[in-house]
């Protein structure tokens, strides 16, 4: 299992050491630092993708076999993603497996220094041999068109394939990550090309503008053009998509709009939608494209419950737990509800019921949709530290974790009552 250590990161201040679950979610007052953990997790997984950037475009690639590239190529990641952010004696620490991991330290002149595992650096110098191998043998296939056999697609394929066996040895078969930030209706209006938003926040908008064309004609039809998909599964997932959206998805490219066609066929444009409909489409579409292509990642939610009356918030934790059963993904949420808590819990009692009653636990709840208990990890952020809150013996979450905000409002009440009958 991937693990993370951070210490004095952001409002972290204690050292935590994290295994990175299947399916975790973070709660805890606003500013305690549940996004900081979150970013810093999808940091290390979003390196997958910026390492092969990275070497792919690098002009230099003959020249570059250097010791310090692989640090540097780090280091230009870090700060790319990291910026704005005051980092003083911060440290992160990842452990892909035990033969690869990154050691990131922060000076208090906010200088990173950075420690590979030795099979880390060799696997990133063996793809960019790879890349100069396959640059050196285009450029031979370019000159003797026409006159050799050799098929450039073929071999584009081939070193294609070494590089992704190369990339899953580190990084796991997580090639679909994904980070839906907080805010996301207020992002709507921003331009994916904004310098001023952060890597997570970027990624979302580039994802949501690439994917608009795609729903443009509804959920269904783009079902239709996906072809073939577990019925079941996306029969549940387009029914929980439906209860909490109260309708269907269009996009116009002509005038750039989205709107969201209502079950008596009145079409709405999105900005004038409910605040709850804005934050949660995105959450629900993109889970809904991850289940089609059955895609293998990590998907980071930031406060799915914005907005959202309770039972809405069940039916979108549910979407995401059917995604979390899927071909091995991970998911990772951070919340304030107490409902997305209870939600979560009644997939794990569920799991729990279901081993000794299977039919009767799957009439009340599908069976795709429990989350076994070792799977889920669940952590209450606040004061720069962390704590989980599994009870161990009942492998649920801590009840009174639940009703703690219940519980402090039920406690005022009870004192002006008191106040009431002296």
């Amino acid at each position: 299992m991937q693990t993370i250590t951070i210490k004095n990161f952001g409002p972290i201040v204690e050292v935590i050491d994290l295994p990175i679950n299947d399916f975790m979610v973070f709660i805890g007052p606003q500013a305690s630092g549940k996004s900081t953990i979150a970013k810093a997790i999808y940091f290390f997984k979003w390196l997958r993708e910026d390492i092969f950037k990275q070497i792919a475009s690098d002009k230099s690639l003959e020249y570059s076999l250097k010791i310090n590239y692989c640090i540097r190529i780090i280091k230009k990641a870090f700060f790319t993603y990291f910026t704005g952010y005051d980092l003083q004696d911060g440290k992160l620490e990842y452990k892909f497996s035990s033969k690869f991991w990154i050691i990131i330290q922060i000076n208090k002149n906010q200088i990173a220094e950075i420690e590979l595992s030795n099979e880390l650096e060799g696997a990133i110098q063996d793809i960019r041999r790879k890349l100069i191998d396959f640059k050196n043998k285009s450029e031979l296939i370019e000159k003797q068109r026409g006159e050799s056999s050799i098929n450039y697609s073929i071999l584009r394929q081939d070193i294609g394939s070494q590089v992704d066996e190369i990339l899953n040895n580190i990084f796991g078969k997580t090639q679909s990550n994904s980070y839906t930030p907080a805010s996301r209706s207020f992002l709507s209006y921003i331009r994916p090309n904004n310098n001023d938003l952060d890597i997570p926040s970027f990624t979302y908008l580039e994802t949501v503008s690439n994917a608009k064309v795609r729903f443009s004609r509804g959920i269904e039809h783009y079902l239709d053009l996906a072809g073939w998909y577990p019925p079941a599964m996306i029969s549940l997932a387009k029914k929980l998509i439906g209860n909490v959206l109260g309708g269907d998805y269009r996009y116009d490219s002509a005038d750039n709009t989205e709107k969201i066609v209502l079950k008596r066929g009145q079409k709405i444009n999105l900005k004038l939608a409910s605040s709850g409909q804005q934050e949660a489409i995105w959450i629900m579409l993109l889970t809904l494209e991850k289940l089609v292509s059955k895609s293998v990642g990590f998907s980071a939610v930031e406060e799915p419950e914005a907005h959202l009356y309770p039972e809405a918030q069940r039916d979108i934790v549910q979407l995401i737990a059917l995604l979390a059963n899927q071909n091995s993904n991970q998911v990772l949420i951070t919340t304030h509800s107490p409902y997305i808590l209870s939600a979560i819990n009644n997939l794990m009692y569920a799991y729990q019921m279901g081993q000794t009653k299977p039919t009767e636990t799957g009439s009340l709840i599908p069976s795709s949709l429990w989350l076994k208990p070792s799977d889920v990890s669940a952590y209450f952020v606040n004061n720069g530290t962390i704590k989980s809150i599994i009870d161990d013996e009942l492998k649920l979450i801590k009840v009174e974790s639940i009703d703690s905000a219940s519980a402090i409002i039920n406690e005022e009440y009870d004192k002006l009552f008191e106040l009431e009958i002296k």
